[in-house]
């Protein structure tokens, strides 16, 4: 079972992210429907180790915090963009990663590279360079802040639409 921990953007909140997707009006893009910012990606893992993620992450205990929306960003770089992304502002996400990481720490983290917190809008197919980060740099996104209650382990299955994401256990933050 492919899996990974996340934290879901509220759907009260995601009405800046859908808007700047529909900005994006020329090229080729696999927009995205589930907007979560990813802690850790572990990839296939079996039923029992599953079970044990769950426990691990059973025992982290957090507060509710608060994130605000950032500026747009893409990976890998500006000179080859495969993926569009939100940032987010709020130290507190960063905190969360660093004791999902250490709750996870023999397990392999397959997250590249050092952690941006990000919300990924769309994967590129095609579009033409110079015009799509024309678009980019004029494409705003209000910094309205929103609350995280929770992080969830998810399940991922692909499909050729886009991935089927699961729920497989939420565990709530403290009030």
């Amino acid at each position: 079972m492919r899996v990974f921990v996340a934290v879901d953007i509220p759907k009260d909140k995601i009405k800046p992210l859908v808007e700047a997707q529909s900005s994006l009006k020329f090229g080729r893009f696999k927009m995205v429907k589930d907007f979560h910012i990813t802690l850790q990606f572990l990839g296939d893992l079996s039923e029992d180790k599953v079970r044990d993620v769950e426990k691990r992450l059973s025992q982290i205990r957090f507060k509710r915090f608060f994130l605000t929306f950032a500026e747009l960003g893409v990976f890998p770089s500006r000179k080859f963009i495969r993926v569009i992304w939100a940032g987010t502002h709020g130290e507190a996400i960063y905190e969360l990663k660093h004791l999902v990481n250490d709750a996870l720490s023999d397990y392999p983290n397959k997250t590249e590279g050092t952690f941006v917190s990000h919300i990924t809008l769309a994967r590129v197919l095609s579009a033409e360079h110079d015009k799509l980060l024309n678009l980019l740099n004029n494409i705003g996104i209000p910094d309205d802040e929103f609350e995280i209650t929770s992080f969830k382990l998810k399940s991922s299955t692909l499909t050729p639409e886009g991935p089927i994401y699961k729920d497989l256990k939420v565990y709530p933050l403290e009030g």
